[in-house]
Protein backbone atom coordinates (compact mmCIF):
# COMPACT_ATOMS: atom_id res chain seq x y z
CA UNK A 1 0.00 0.00 0.00
CA UNK A 2 1.69 3.15 -0.82
CA UNK A 3 1.93 5.89 1.95
CA UNK A 4 -0.75 8.66 1.94
CA UNK A 5 1.84 11.14 3.31
CA UNK A 6 5.00 12.12 2.58
CA UNK A 7 6.24 11.81 6.63
CA UNK A 8 3.83 9.71 8.17
CA UNK A 9 1.98 9.84 11.34
CA UNK A 10 2.35 6.65 13.75
CA UNK A 11 0.26 7.02 17.01
CA UNK A 12 2.23 5.14 20.27
CA UNK A 13 -0.67 3.97 22.03
CA UNK A 14 0.70 2.45 25.04
CA UNK A 15 1.01 4.39 29.15
CA UNK A 16 4.14 6.91 29.28
CA UNK A 17 5.89 4.62 31.04
CA UNK A 18 5.84 1.64 28.46
CA UNK A 19 6.82 4.11 26.02
CA UNK A 20 9.96 5.13 28.28
CA UNK A 21 11.06 1.44 29.16
CA UNK A 22 10.51 -0.19 25.20
CA UNK A 23 10.75 2.78 22.68
CA UNK A 24 13.92 3.52 23.64
CA UNK A 25 16.35 6.61 22.70
CA UNK A 26 17.44 4.78 19.20
CA UNK A 27 13.51 3.58 18.37
CA UNK A 28 12.71 7.22 19.02
CA UNK A 29 15.41 8.26 16.47
CA UNK A 30 14.78 5.67 13.71
CA UNK A 31 11.13 6.63 13.88
CA UNK A 32 11.74 10.12 14.06
CA UNK A 33 14.12 10.08 10.72
CA UNK A 34 10.60 9.28 8.87
CA UNK A 35 7.78 9.83 10.53
CA UNK A 36 5.59 12.20 12.45
CA UNK A 37 5.09 10.36 16.10
CA UNK A 38 2.36 10.79 18.89
CA UNK A 39 1.61 9.11 21.70
CA UNK A 40 -0.65 8.60 24.78
CA UNK A 41 0.67 11.20 27.58
CA UNK A 42 -2.26 9.95 30.08
CA UNK A 43 -0.98 8.23 32.65
CA UNK A 44 -3.95 5.65 31.93
CA UNK A 45 -4.81 3.62 29.63
CA UNK A 46 -6.93 4.84 26.92
CA UNK A 47 -10.43 4.32 26.60
CA UNK A 48 -11.91 2.52 23.18
CA UNK A 49 -13.58 6.29 22.19
CA UNK A 50 -10.61 7.90 23.10
CA UNK A 51 -8.29 5.54 20.79
CA UNK A 52 -11.18 5.81 18.12
CA UNK A 53 -10.42 9.40 17.79
CA UNK A 54 -6.82 9.32 17.98
CA UNK A 55 -6.18 7.10 15.21
CA UNK A 56 -8.47 9.09 12.72
CA UNK A 57 -5.31 10.82 10.98
CA UNK A 58 -2.56 8.21 11.43
CA UNK A 59 -0.78 5.89 8.89
CA UNK A 60 0.14 3.50 11.78
CA UNK A 61 0.02 2.73 15.39
CA UNK A 62 1.92 0.95 18.05
CA UNK A 63 0.41 -1.27 20.58
CA UNK A 64 1.52 -3.03 23.88
CA UNK A 65 0.51 -6.29 25.33
CA UNK A 66 -2.74 -5.70 28.29
CA UNK A 67 -1.80 -3.66 30.73
CA UNK A 68 0.38 -1.47 28.81
CA UNK A 69 -2.37 -0.59 26.32
CA UNK A 70 -5.70 -1.81 25.45
CA UNK A 71 -4.86 -3.11 22.06
CA UNK A 72 -6.76 -2.68 18.73
CA UNK A 73 -11.03 -3.02 18.38
CA UNK A 74 -12.35 -3.53 14.96
CA UNK A 75 -13.88 -0.07 16.01
CA UNK A 76 -10.57 0.93 16.16
CA UNK A 77 -9.74 -0.08 12.99
CA UNK A 78 -12.92 1.45 11.18
CA UNK A 79 -11.91 4.62 12.63
CA UNK A 80 -8.76 4.75 11.27
CA UNK A 81 -9.16 5.41 7.50
CA UNK A 82 -5.61 5.89 6.89
CA UNK A 83 -4.34 3.00 8.93
CA UNK A 84 -1.77 1.04 6.87
CA UNK A 85 0.20 -0.75 9.22
CA UNK A 86 0.15 -1.88 13.18
CA UNK A 87 3.12 -2.53 15.24
CA UNK A 88 2.54 -5.02 18.41
CA UNK A 89 5.44 -4.48 20.97
CA UNK A 90 6.08 -8.23 21.62
CA UNK A 91 5.08 -11.14 20.07
CA UNK A 92 1.32 -12.02 20.94
CA UNK A 93 -0.92 -10.04 18.88
CA UNK A 94 -4.33 -11.14 20.83
CA UNK A 95 -5.35 -7.54 22.15
CA UNK A 96 -5.43 -6.66 18.48
CA UNK A 97 -8.84 -7.45 16.17
CA UNK A 98 -7.00 -9.50 13.20
CA UNK A 99 -9.46 -9.99 11.59
CA UNK A 100 -10.71 -6.57 11.15
CA UNK A 101 -6.46 -6.03 10.44
CA UNK A 102 -6.78 -8.03 7.44
CA UNK A 103 -9.88 -7.57 6.04
CA UNK A 104 -8.44 -4.04 5.69
CA UNK A 105 -5.29 -5.59 4.46
CA UNK A 106 -3.53 -3.77 6.94
CA UNK A 107 0.14 -5.28 7.46
CA UNK A 108 0.80 -6.28 11.35
CA UNK A 109 4.08 -6.56 12.45
CA UNK A 110 5.59 -7.37 15.91
CA UNK A 111 8.68 -8.35 17.61
CA UNK A 112 9.42 -12.30 17.62
CA UNK A 113 13.22 -12.20 18.16
CA UNK A 114 13.38 -9.49 21.06
CA UNK A 115 12.19 -11.70 23.87
CA UNK A 116 13.75 -14.79 22.62
CA UNK A 117 17.35 -14.79 23.97
CA UNK A 118 15.70 -13.37 27.04
CA UNK A 119 13.30 -16.48 27.63
CA UNK A 120 15.78 -19.09 25.97
CA UNK A 121 18.18 -18.15 28.86
CA UNK A 122 15.80 -18.53 32.02
CA UNK A 123 14.60 -21.54 30.45
CA UNK A 124 17.99 -23.39 30.58
CA UNK A 125 18.14 -21.82 33.78
CA UNK A 126 15.67 -23.34 35.42
CA UNK A 127 16.56 -26.72 33.86
CA UNK A 128 20.21 -26.09 35.40
CA UNK A 129 18.63 -24.83 38.34
CA UNK A 130 15.31 -27.53 38.87
CA UNK A 131 18.15 -30.39 38.27
CA UNK A 132 20.76 -29.36 40.97
CA UNK A 133 18.25 -28.70 43.53
CA UNK A 134 20.07 -25.13 43.61
CA UNK A 135 16.31 -23.44 44.98
CA UNK A 136 15.89 -25.87 47.55
CA UNK A 137 19.37 -25.97 48.80
CA UNK A 138 19.00 -21.60 48.87
CA UNK A 139 15.74 -22.57 51.10
CA UNK A 140 17.43 -24.47 53.84
CA UNK A 141 19.98 -21.82 53.98
CA UNK A 142 17.93 -19.26 54.54
CA UNK A 143 16.31 -21.08 57.58
CA UNK A 144 19.56 -22.62 58.78
CA UNK A 145 18.24 -26.43 57.78
CA UNK A 146 21.06 -27.25 55.30
CA UNK A 147 22.95 -29.87 55.03
CA UNK A 148 26.90 -29.70 54.08
CA UNK A 149 28.78 -31.75 51.38
CA UNK A 150 28.38 -35.10 51.37
CA UNK A 151 26.02 -35.01 54.28
CA UNK A 152 23.02 -34.40 51.73
CA UNK A 153 23.54 -37.44 50.38
CA UNK A 154 19.64 -37.73 49.48
CA UNK A 155 19.44 -35.14 47.33
CA UNK A 156 22.18 -35.02 45.05
CA UNK A 157 21.33 -33.07 41.82
CA UNK A 158 21.34 -34.46 38.23
CA UNK A 159 23.59 -33.61 35.66
CA UNK A 160 22.12 -32.01 32.09
CA UNK A 161 25.44 -32.29 30.12
CA UNK A 162 24.80 -35.48 28.02
CA UNK A 163 20.88 -35.90 28.35
CA UNK A 164 17.94 -35.77 26.21
CA UNK A 165 15.74 -32.78 26.27
CA UNK A 166 12.48 -32.76 24.20
CA UNK A 167 11.27 -29.50 23.15
CA UNK A 168 8.08 -29.12 22.28
CA UNK A 169 7.32 -26.29 20.20
CA UNK A 170 10.47 -25.48 17.76
CA UNK A 171 9.83 -21.54 16.81
CA UNK A 172 12.30 -18.19 17.49
CA UNK A 173 12.32 -19.38 21.61
CA UNK A 174 12.84 -22.69 20.87
CA UNK A 175 15.41 -22.54 18.36
CA UNK A 176 17.89 -20.24 20.71
CA UNK A 177 17.21 -22.90 22.98
CA UNK A 178 18.62 -25.23 20.72
CA UNK A 179 21.72 -23.56 20.39
CA UNK A 180 21.70 -22.59 23.82
CA UNK A 181 21.89 -26.23 24.59
CA UNK A 182 24.27 -26.81 22.39
CA UNK A 183 28.01 -26.98 25.01
CA UNK A 184 26.34 -29.39 26.92
CA UNK A 185 25.94 -32.00 24.49
CA UNK A 186 22.30 -33.18 24.47
CA UNK A 187 20.94 -35.73 22.42
CA UNK A 188 18.00 -33.07 21.26
CA UNK A 189 14.24 -34.37 20.36
CA UNK A 190 11.84 -31.66 18.95
CA UNK A 191 8.13 -32.08 18.56
CA UNK A 192 6.50 -29.40 16.17
CA UNK A 193 3.55 -30.34 13.28
CA UNK A 194 4.64 -27.07 11.92
CA UNK A 195 7.94 -27.79 12.05
CA UNK A 196 10.38 -26.72 9.47
CA UNK A 197 12.50 -29.86 8.66
CA UNK A 198 15.34 -27.66 7.81
CA UNK A 199 15.67 -25.25 10.57
CA UNK A 200 15.76 -28.82 12.88
CA UNK A 201 18.52 -30.52 11.10
CA UNK A 202 20.50 -27.38 11.23
CA UNK A 203 19.93 -27.47 15.19
CA UNK A 204 21.09 -31.10 15.29
CA UNK A 205 17.44 -31.95 16.26
CA UNK A 206 15.57 -35.21 15.78
CA UNK A 207 11.65 -34.93 14.89
CA UNK A 208 9.45 -37.47 17.12
CA UNK A 209 5.76 -37.48 17.84
CA UNK A 210 4.39 -35.71 21.05
CA UNK A 211 4.58 -39.75 22.96
CA UNK A 212 8.22 -40.62 21.88
CA UNK A 213 9.22 -37.04 23.13
CA UNK A 214 8.20 -37.07 26.46
CA UNK A 215 9.01 -40.97 27.30
CA UNK A 216 12.43 -40.60 26.45
CA UNK A 217 13.52 -37.41 27.46
CA UNK A 218 15.09 -36.39 30.70
CA UNK A 219 13.99 -32.62 30.47
CA UNK A 220 10.68 -31.74 28.19
CA UNK A 221 10.49 -27.70 27.66
CA UNK A 222 7.19 -26.41 26.38
CA UNK A 223 7.55 -24.17 23.66
CA UNK A 224 4.13 -24.38 21.85
CA UNK A 225 1.49 -21.02 21.22
CA UNK A 226 -1.96 -21.50 22.97
CA UNK A 227 -4.38 -22.40 20.17
CA UNK A 228 -7.34 -24.76 20.44
CA UNK A 229 -5.49 -27.50 19.15
CA UNK A 230 -2.95 -27.33 21.81
CA UNK A 231 -4.87 -26.50 24.76
CA UNK A 232 -4.09 -28.83 27.86
CA UNK A 233 -2.02 -30.64 25.29
CA UNK A 234 0.33 -31.93 28.49
CA UNK A 235 -2.46 -33.57 30.89
CA UNK A 236 -2.42 -36.79 32.81
CA UNK A 237 -1.79 -39.39 30.14
CA UNK A 238 1.14 -37.00 28.78
CA UNK A 239 2.89 -36.75 32.08
CA UNK A 240 2.90 -40.38 32.73
CA UNK A 241 4.60 -41.57 29.56
CA UNK A 242 7.44 -39.31 31.10
CA UNK A 243 10.10 -40.62 33.20
CA UNK A 244 9.63 -41.05 37.11
CA UNK A 245 12.92 -38.34 37.45
CA UNK A 246 12.07 -35.99 34.74
CA UNK A 247 11.77 -32.75 34.36
CA UNK A 248 8.97 -30.36 33.00
CA UNK A 249 9.72 -26.82 32.22
CA UNK A 250 7.06 -24.18 30.48
CA UNK A 251 7.93 -20.66 29.89
CA UNK A 252 5.50 -21.00 26.95
CA UNK A 253 1.84 -20.32 27.74
CA UNK A 254 -0.24 -22.02 30.87
CA UNK A 255 -3.23 -23.46 28.84
CA UNK A 256 -0.99 -25.86 27.09
CA UNK A 257 -0.47 -27.81 30.36
CA UNK A 258 -3.12 -29.21 32.61
CA UNK A 259 -2.14 -27.98 35.66
CA UNK A 260 -4.35 -30.02 37.50
CA UNK A 261 -3.05 -33.14 36.45
CA UNK A 262 0.45 -31.96 36.44
CA UNK A 263 0.04 -30.98 40.29
CA UNK A 264 -1.08 -34.27 41.08
CA UNK A 265 1.45 -35.68 39.49
CA UNK A 266 4.43 -33.53 41.15
CA UNK A 267 2.66 -34.72 44.37
CA UNK A 268 2.28 -38.47 43.70
CA UNK A 269 5.53 -38.50 42.37
CA UNK A 270 8.63 -36.69 44.18
CA UNK A 271 10.88 -37.72 41.98
CA UNK A 272 9.59 -35.67 39.23
CA UNK A 273 9.72 -32.55 39.05
CA UNK A 274 8.71 -28.90 37.15
CA UNK A 275 10.07 -25.60 36.52
CA UNK A 276 6.83 -22.73 35.38
CA UNK A 277 7.15 -19.60 34.59
CA UNK A 278 3.69 -19.33 33.36
CA UNK A 279 0.21 -20.73 34.45
CA UNK A 280 -3.44 -21.69 33.60
CA UNK A 281 -4.64 -18.39 35.95
CA UNK A 282 -2.07 -15.25 36.47
CA UNK A 283 -1.55 -14.48 38.94
CA UNK A 284 -1.48 -17.60 40.61
CA UNK A 285 -3.90 -18.45 43.29
CA UNK A 286 -2.88 -17.40 46.86
CA UNK A 287 -3.93 -21.06 47.71
CA UNK A 288 -2.53 -22.83 44.92
CA UNK A 289 -1.11 -26.31 46.31
CA UNK A 290 2.06 -25.48 43.97
CA UNK A 291 3.10 -22.89 45.85
CA UNK A 292 3.69 -25.39 48.87
CA UNK A 293 5.18 -28.51 46.61
CA UNK A 294 9.39 -29.11 46.62
CA UNK A 295 9.93 -30.23 43.55
CA UNK A 296 8.67 -27.56 41.75
CA UNK A 297 10.18 -24.14 40.78
CA UNK A 298 8.18 -21.11 40.31
CA UNK A 299 8.27 -17.88 38.73
CA UNK A 300 5.84 -15.12 37.79
CA UNK A 301 6.13 -14.89 33.99
CA UNK A 302 9.25 -13.15 34.30
CA UNK A 303 11.19 -15.17 31.74
CA UNK A 304 11.39 -12.68 28.72
CA UNK A 305 11.56 -8.88 30.94
CA UNK A 306 15.33 -8.64 30.25
CA UNK A 307 16.90 -4.97 29.97
CA UNK A 308 18.00 -5.81 26.27
CA UNK A 309 14.52 -7.64 25.23
CA UNK A 310 13.20 -4.37 25.95
CA UNK A 311 15.46 -1.52 24.23
CA UNK A 312 15.59 -4.47 21.29
CA UNK A 313 11.23 -4.45 20.77
CA UNK A 314 10.88 -0.63 20.33
CA UNK A 315 13.91 -1.22 17.51
CA UNK A 316 12.13 -4.00 15.74
CA UNK A 317 8.63 -2.23 15.26
CA UNK A 318 10.54 1.01 14.32
CA UNK A 319 12.77 -0.81 11.89
CA UNK A 320 9.84 -2.51 10.45
CA UNK A 321 8.06 0.72 9.77
CA UNK A 322 10.77 2.73 8.33
CA UNK A 323 11.62 -0.70 5.54
CA UNK A 324 7.32 -0.33 5.18
CA UNK A 325 7.41 3.27 4.64
CA UNK A 326 10.47 2.91 2.59
CA UNK A 327 8.53 0.67 0.30
CA UNK A 328 10.48 -1.98 1.69
CA UNK A 329 8.73 -6.13 3.44
CA UNK A 330 8.75 -5.61 6.70
CA UNK A 331 10.66 -8.82 8.61
CA UNK A 332 8.24 -9.29 11.03
CA UNK A 333 5.01 -9.12 8.74
CA UNK A 334 2.43 -11.67 10.17
CA UNK A 335 -0.06 -13.77 7.68
CA UNK A 336 -3.47 -14.82 9.37
CA UNK A 337 -2.17 -17.93 9.08
CA UNK A 338 0.95 -17.44 11.48
CA UNK A 339 -1.85 -15.70 14.08
CA UNK A 340 -4.33 -18.72 13.76
CA UNK A 341 -1.49 -20.70 15.60
CA UNK A 342 0.08 -18.11 17.73
CA UNK A 343 -1.39 -17.46 21.55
Amino acid sequence: MTPTHPRPKIFVGVLPSSYDRMIGLEARALLAAFAEVDRNLQPRLLGDDELSERLRDVDAVIVGWPGQSNGLSRRNIEAATRLQIVGQLGQSVRAIDTQAVFERDITLVNGPGAFATGVAEYTVAMMLGARHNMLRHDRSMRVGNESWGVKDGGALGRELSGKTVGLVGLGWIGCRVAELLRPFNVTLLVHDPYLDSERARSLGAQVVTLPELLHRSDVVSVHAGLTHETRRMIGGEQLALMKADGLLVNTARGGVVDYQALTHHLQTTPSFSAALDVFESEPLPAKSPLRSLENVVLSPHRSGHTEEAYKQIGIEIAEDFRRYFAGEAPRNALTAGQVARMS
